[in-house]
C-alpha cells in the first residue's frame, strides 16, 4: 500500500462529510425551488414567464445534481470500510491464521484434558 493510498483512505470520512453537506444544500434548494414553482403556477397573479422559466431551469439542474451526489454518497465507503476491505482478505488468506484454529483446538483439548485429570484426581 502506497503512502498516497493511505492518505486517501484517511480522507474518505472528510469526503463523505462534504458530500453530505452538498446533498443537503442541493436537496433543500431543489425543494424550495419546487415549492416556489408550484406556488407560482397556482397563483393567478404570478404570470411572469421569465421568472417561471428561470426557476424551472434552476430546478432542472439542482434536482438531478442532488440525486447524483446522493448516489455517490451512498457508494462511497468510509475509512473503516476500506480498511476492512483491504485487511480482511489478507488476514483470512494468511497461512499462519489458517493454522491458528487447529492449534487453538489442540490447546483447548489439552487444557480440558488437564483440568479433567486434576478434577478426577481430587475425588
Amino acid at each position: 500500500m502506497t503512502p498516497w493510498m493511505i492518505y486517501l483512505i484517511t480522507r474518505l470520512d472528510l469526503i463523505i462529510g462534504v458530500l453530505v453537506a452538498l446533498v443537503s444544500i442541493f436537496g433543500i434548494a431543489a425543494t424550495v425551488l419546487a415549492v416556489v414553482l408550484i406556488r407560482m403556477n397556482l397563483d393567478p397573479y404570478a404570470n411572469d414567464p421569465d421568472i417561471k422559466k428561470k426557476v424551472a431551469t434552476m430546478l432542472k439542474y439542482l434536482a438531478p445534481a442532488a440525486i447524483i451526489l446522493a448516489f455517490i454518497l451512498a457508494l462511497t465507503p468510509s475509512s473503516k470500510g476500506v480498511a476492512l476491505i483491504y485487511a480482511v482478505p489478507k488476514i483470512v488468506n494468511n497461512e499462519h491464521m489458517q493454522k491458528l484454529p487447529d492449534e487453538t483446538a489442540r490447546l483447548l483439548e489439552n487444557l480440558l484434558g488437564y483440568a479433567n485429570k486434576k478434577l478426577t484426581e481430587e475425588k
